[in-house]
């Protein structure tokens, strides 16, 4: 399915309204990363290398005891593609949660390749929620679902903006893509939100 020519936005002002019914977070076992793995999200440091570290950690999800890597408020500046890498067999990353404080403060900022891909997700059962990822006009993808198989994905608050494919479900890797969910998603000045 695709779907493309999503209509441009005239004004950029994101905002995220929280009902007062919902728990947001963060848990004391929640592992945030700036202050567990070093990213800045100061807007200067590219922080790609250490959000790329810091999923690598949560591969084997059978052996640690907490399954949410937390994205206090900041802007996340990407040199590169931010990946969580080596899910060769198994169900590595089976659960992981990747949350934000809030769409409207935590921004994953495009600043690598024209044409390049912001965050390339492997695994299956997991949820990405509450960030921005803004490709600056730059970046190609916002979000590619890549790698093994995958299944019962949550896609929940989440704003994508100034790229051509906001996500992208399926890749190189030819391997279907089932069950994913999307929730309260909005994509601004994409030429295609969903392509699959």
């Amino acid at each position: 399915s695709v779907f493309c020519n999503a209509p441009k936005a005239i004004s950029q002002t994101i905002s995220y309204y929280a009902t007062g019914e919902e728990f947001t977070g963060p848990l004391p076992s929640w592992k945030n990363i700036k202050t567990d793995f070093g990213a800045k999200g100061d807007g200067i440091t590219d922080d790609a290398p250490a959000i790329t570290a810091a999923l690598h950690t949560f591969r084997l999800m059978d052996n640690i005891n907490n399954s949410v890597l937390y994205f206090p408020a900041g802007t996340y500046r990407l040199g590169s593609t931010i990946l969580n890498a080596d899910r060769t067999e198994g169900i590595y990353y089976a659960g992981l949660g990747i949350v934000g404080e809030d769409p409207s403060n935590t921004i994953l900022l495009w600043d690598g390749p024209v044409d390049g891909t912001m965050f390339r997700l492997d695994g299956w059962h997991l949820k990405v929620s509450r960030l921005t990822f803004d490709g600056q006009n730059k970046a190609k993808t916002g979000l590619l679902r890549d790698g093994e198989f995958g299944t019962a994905m949550e896609y929940s608050d989440l704003v994508f903006k100034g790229l051509f494919w906001g996500v992208q479900l399926g890749g190189e890797s030819g391997m279907g893509q089932a069950e994913n969910l999307f929730l309260r998603c909005r994509f601004f000045n994409c030429d295609c939100a969903i392509f699959e």
